[in-house]
């Protein structure tokens, strides 16, 4: 759990707090969860991965320092993927050591609000905020496609065959 500087590890049986580690700036946005590790951002830009066993994170990878609130990042397929709101990059991390895999910079003015990236399978879908929504492959960062849809932010979501996703116009958009 995560709030203000702090993130606090609690047992599942019990709910018993076992570590509590201290960051350099804010938890602001969701974390990600994948093969028993926990993938954090904070506003000043550090990503990090941790365990349930320790405080001190496995990894670390400085970003540029997001405005709030910032868009939050997903994990899967032994990836960490992040949207990086200062320069727009979207970036893939190695999940076990924090190594960039590859990164791909998204259309729009610099600081514009982006998109929180989502894995969907093989898959990274995100929503640049201004020009559309863009489709990457997951293991190399590969363009697979774009849909011209402005103002979409927020995470995608899939039910295997259409993918759904809102703007700020209140509208809900199935592909």
């Amino acid at each position: 759990v995560g709030a203000g500087r702090k993130l606090d590890c609690f047992s599942w049986v019990g709910g018993r707090q076992r570590w509590l580690a201290h960051a350099d700036s804010y938890y602001d946005a969701p974390f990600a969860v994948a093969d028993g590790r926990v993938f954090t951002k904070t506003s000043g830009g550090e990503i990090a991965a941790y365990d349930a066993q320790r405080p001190q994170p496995l990894w670390r990878v400085r970003t540029s320092e997001q405005p709030s609130p910032y868009p939050a990042l997903d994990a899967g397929g032994g990836l960490v993927v992040d949207t990086d709101q200062a320069t727009r990059r979207l970036a893939a991390f190695r999940a076990t050591s924090g190594e960039l895999v590859w990164s791909a910079r998204l259309p729009g003015a610099t600081n514009a609000p982006v998109g929180s990236p989502t894995i969907l399978g093989d898959v990274v879908v995100v929503g640049d905020g201004d020009t559309g929504v863009h489709c990457f492959a997951l293991r190399d960062g590969a363009l697979r496609w774009q849909q011209s849809l402005p103002k979409v932010t927020g995470r995608a979501t899939s039910d295997g065959e259409r993918l759904y996703l809102g703007d700020g116009n209140n509208t809900l958009h199935c592909l």
